[in-house]
């Protein structure tokens, strides 16, 4: 079977990536204690291993092509470890927000090792009340907002007591990863059939390219209409630390986990689906919103967030 390559967008993650802009993605949840106890590492694991057959993309790699002639492919891990992405954390006495969101900082700091499956799972024990934190970390390569929600579904439920699910009706085997001619060869054969397929879409509808210029052009105005955008504390240089905060927001509507404090009007990054997607390929198609906010007024006052067209 021939090797999946990455789309535009998602090989575009891959090369936005430096040293100090990581593109991994990552969402925290906190498990209350089950009846029985709190919930453990051993219990994460148990879980993660009868499940991990719902988002096959979990022990896939990024393979490059060679000479950089094509966008990157995903093969699948033929060492891959379980072990290596499941990973235990104590959080220091006393367990409070404060010293989870250091540890989780300290997480988010270090960039995924791109000779493995772009995942890693982090479960915190240790927190007060017996609760426990597990981070689900992925790169943006790898699965988008809702991508990465359709993978902590599949791994998680709502409740404490449900069912590990049917065993998958064989055991997993990688698939072989492609010979070196064999990615060049599929890597030429993309590059000289694109453009003969562009313009066929062109010949058969000319206004396509019309439209797309019209509301680039109408996008740019839009933002150009807008002014400077105000300064805020987090102007400057970006380095590769990571601190991350949990904050209790009450009313407000907009995009779960992005802060929209800094300015009276932000834009927030959004993905749009014409159709719901499975599990292998999380993806979608990007789009901004406007968010009009009055949270950094003395008395904070919610608004909400209205869809903007995407230009491009």
């Amino acid at each position: 079977m021939a090797a999946e390559r990455l789309s535009s967008l998602d090989a575009s993650f891959l090369y936005l990536e430096t040293p100090a802009l990581h593109m991994h993605v990552a969402g925290l949840s906190i498990f209350a204690p089950r009846k029985d106890g709190p919930l453990t590492y051993d219990h994460v694991q148990r879980v993660v291993e009868a499940r991990i057959h719902l988002a096959p993309r979990l022990r896939q790699r990024v393979l490059p092509v060679p000479g950089n002639l094509g966008r990157p492919v995903w093969v699948d891990d033929d060492r891959f470890d379980l072990d290596f992405h499941l990973r235990r954390s104590a959080v220091p006495s006393p367990g409070g927000r404060l010293q989870l969101e250091r540890s989780v900082g300290r997480v988010l700091s270090r960039p995924l090792d791109r000779s493995k499956p772009l995942w890693e799972l982090y479960v915190f024990e240790g927190l007060e009340e017996g609760r426990t934190g597990v981070l689900l970390k992925l790169h943006h390569a790898l699965a988008d907002g809702i991508g990465s929600m359709l993978i902590g579904s599949a791994l998680f439920d709502l409740e404490p007591d449900a069912s590990l699910g049917p065993s998958p009706k064989a055991p997993w085997r990688p698939e072989p990863i492609p010979r070196r001619e064999d990615l060049v060869r599929a890597a030429v054969e993309e590059m000289a059939s694109h453009p003969a397929e562009a313009l066929a879409r062109t010949a058969r509808a000319p206004q396509r390219a019309i439209d797309s210029v019209f509301r680039t052009m109408s996008g740019a105005m839009a933002l150009a209409g807008m002014g400077l955008p105000p300064r805020g504390p987090f102007d400057g240089p970006t380095g590769p630390a990571r601190r991350f905060a949990t904050a209790t927001v009450c009313g407000f509507g907009g995009s779960g986990g992005t802060i929209c404090t800094i300015s009276r009007r932000s834009t927030l990054p959004i993905v749009r689906r014409s159709s719901c997607r499975m599990l292998p390929t999380p993806t979608g198609s990007p789009s901004r919103q406007w968010c009009d906010s009055g949270l950094l007024q003395e008395r904070p006052v919610p608004r909400a967030c209205g869809p903007h067209r995407n230009p491009g």
